[in-house]
């Protein structure tokens, strides 16, 4: 895997991705460089040491803007030679509202990743993974010493996965077979050792259940008002009467919209806000008692009860399931 140093400016991270590219042999490829002028660029975020195949196979940008073209974007455009291709991040990375041609599979090994789309909010813990379908509006957020492997598939090969955006649980089996798809060379023999290798990843993918880590966003201004509340204040414990009364509704209709946009009832649906405030609040490490206290419970053992019943688990039990070891 060829290393690339630090770019200057645009014109230098394009020379490079063309040098990359024409070394693995593929003229067409290189010549195609009329994708690299509309790249977006990252905002506000010192992206470092993003590893990558497919031509370009690693970036390390500092504080400079100049050398901070997104190379999620570059990537993309220069790598379309191959059905799927990949990303490695290991620091803190920021994306605003994007799409792409092809699906994404993010999976975290270290960190949290934040996940927004029109309909709702997603969390994807140490040990599971997100996945988005093409042409999904997004953006993702992942800080605090993370070690993400993001891998971007063709159309033609997800037909039978999930059609929406979801939070995926991750056996060590598809963890490791996703990390050594990741790991491929940039132009690997499709004929060779790869093709059974993405063919059982992709299998076991299809397998993965689906964890319930997202927070539906509804569409309606008034609905939209209480998450802000709920941000604002995350121990307001106003009943469904309460917010009716401060949004001008009756009880019956504020229950009837709030099922019909979010899918959940009122309980359901603070329940699950709690639970996505207080993941991130345990990936931070902070305690379960300051937790509950903080989420407007009068004590701990009254949130851990709440916390197994949406996932299944307590705090800590959910959190030590996602403490395998992995070998590097």
């Amino acid at each position: 895997m060829k290393e690339l140093e630090k770019p200057g400016d645009e014109e230098s991270m394009r020379q490079a991705l063309l040098a990359a590219n024409c070394a693995d042999g593929n003229a067409e490829f290189a010549a195609d460089t009329h994708s690299f002028d509309d790249a977006a660029t990252s905002e506000g975020c010192g992206v470092a040491e993003i590893a990558m195949t497919g031509g370009m196979a690693a970036y390390a940008a500092g504080t400079d803007p100049a050398a901070q073209a997104d190379a999620e974007d570059l990537f993309e455009d220069y790598n379309l030679q191959r059905p799927l291709s990949s990303l490695i991040i290991k620091h803190e990375w920021i994306k605003d509202r994007h799409a792409h041609r092809r699906a994404q599979l993010l999976l975290s090994v270290r960190g949290m990743i934040t996940c927004e789309v029109a309909s709702g909010l997603w969390l994807v813990p140490s040990q599971s993974a997100l996945w988005i379908p093409p042409g999904i509006t997004h953006s993702v957020r992942c800080v605090r010493g993370v070690e993400i492997y993001l891998l971007f598939v063709d159309a033609d090969m997800v037909a039978t996965l999930p059609a929406h955006c979801c939070t995926l649980a991750v056996t060590p089996l598809l963890r490791e077979l996703v990390r050594a798809v990741a790991n491929l060379p940039p132009m690997y023999d499709q004929a060779g050792t790869a093709a059974p290798l993405i063919e059982t990843m992709m299998n076991e993918l299809h397998e993965a259940p689906i964890e319930r880590l997202h927070l539906p966003m509804p569409v309606d201004p008034r609905l939209r008002g209480v998450v802000d509340g709920w941000s604002v204040d995350p121990a307001d414990r106003t009943k469904l009467g309460g917010w009716a009364q401060r949004i001008g509704m009756s009880e019956r209709s504020l229950s009837r919209l709030i099922q019909r946009e979010t899918g959940m009832s009122f309980v359901r649906w603070r329940q699950q806000f709690q639970v996505m405030q207080a993941l991130e609040q345990l990936e931070r490490g902070i305690p379960v008692q300051t937790i509950a206290f903080d989420l407007g419970y009068e004590s701990p053992s009254a949130f851990i009860a709440m916390f197994r019943k949406v996932l299944g688990a307590s705090p800590n039990r959910y959190l030590a399931r996602r403490e395998t070891p992995v070998q590097s």
